[in-house]
């Protein structure tokens, strides 16, 4: 046990119970659908575990941290990254505004009223303690920038991994080291479900009915119902999922892009050795019935060489950009 509280410190709670427990998941039940020669590599960062897209405007953005580098020595390359779906070559750049110290995790964006963009973002900041910072996205003539807004933080917020923005002030924000679902409501952070095992991703309904919530250790995708106007959730489903779930993307139609690690063994034995060979990384589309997950389909499967420690699978019309939360590369695929 010991070892595994010292590599929650380094790595993450989640991490760290999977390593306690030894979950490992079974690669390879389905073919995927998609075929390697159909994604492009993309250079530039390290550890882009999260990733989310705004079509309309042509965007993406890239959550990056390189968990390689040591904790008294954050890596400068940490921080928000943009990508235009319309640049063939892909290029990424890092956008100003965040904190100086800005060591991003999940991210979440939302369109709210007069087409105002708000982009959140988790922060582990290098003393050990964690904020969520909730930036303005200003995109004008071109040139996109962020304009930091607030920062969320508060004793309940013990290891925050994901979040789920509802507008640009409410978010719901997952908290792996107690199992617990926290909801901002705009003034106030306050528990809205407890009990998961290793609350990691989260993800929204585009109706704002339902949330959605990625079980690492218990190997599913839960289900609530939202009330919309207290923010109170109620259980309602649980899809199993064959491996450890990660991020979670919503695309326009309600279906949801899920990241699966099938080894969670090989992805704690890359992390004690970035010499190691990278852990083998899954995508699913999971169908979705009047907003329950009903079933899943493998549609992108790697073991390893191509991208390893896949987190996120983001879709963008006929783009999924798949990233990783150790890996040097962001993968840009296009779908059949």
């Amino acid at each position: 046990m010991p070892a595994a509280f010292r590599l929650a410190r380094r790595l993450n709670w989640a991490w760290a119970a999977l390593a306690a427990i030894g979950v490992s998941g079974q690669a390879g039940a389905q073919p995927p659908a998609l075929a390697p020669d159909r994604c492009q590599v993309i250079q530039g960062v390290t550890g882009a575990e999260d990733i989310a897209t705004d079509p309309a405007r042509g965007l993406a953005f890239v959550s990056a941290t390189d968990r390689f580098a040591p904790k008294t020595q954050p890596a400068a390359q940490d921080g928000l990254y943009l990508l235009r779906l319309t640049d063939k070559a892909h290029r990424m750049t890092k956008l100003m505004g965040a904190p100086a110290d800005f060591h991003p995790h999940g991210i979440s964006l939302v369109r709210g009223k007069a087409d105002a963009l708000t982009l959140m973002a988790v922060n582990h900041l290098s003393n050990g303690t964690s904020s969520v910072v909730v930036f303005d996205v200003r995109a004008r003539g071109g040139k996109v920038t962020l304009a930091e807004r607030r920062t969320v933080a508060g004793p309940l917020m013990q290891s925050p991994n994901d979040l789920a923005a509802v507008d640009g002030d409410r978010f719901y924000v997952s908290d792996d080291r107690t199992g617990k679902l926290l909801y901002f409501d705009g003034a106030a952070l306050r528990e809205a479900a407890a009990g998961l095992k290793t609350a990691n991703g989260v993800a929204i309904s585009p109706d704002r009915a339902h949330v959605y919530v990625a079980e690492t250790t218990g190997r599913d995708l839960q289900t609530f119902a939202r009330d919309p106007a207290t923010g109170a959730l109620s259980p309602e489903a649980r899809l199993p999922i064959p491996g450890a779930p990660d991020n979670i993307d919503v695309a326009p139609d309600g279906s949801l892009w899920l990241a699966v690690h099938p080894d969670v063994m090989a992805f704690l034995a890359w992390f004690r050795d970035s010499a190691a060979r990278p852990s083998p990384s899954e995508v699913f589309k999971i169908t979705v019935a009047n907003g329950i997950p009903a079933s899943s389909s493998l549609i992108y499967a790697s073991a390893g060489e191509q991208i390893g420690a896949a987190s996120v699978g983001a879709v963008a019309g006929r783009k999924l950009f798949i990233g990783s939360t150790l890996d040097r590369k962001v993968l840009a695929c296009e779908l059949p």
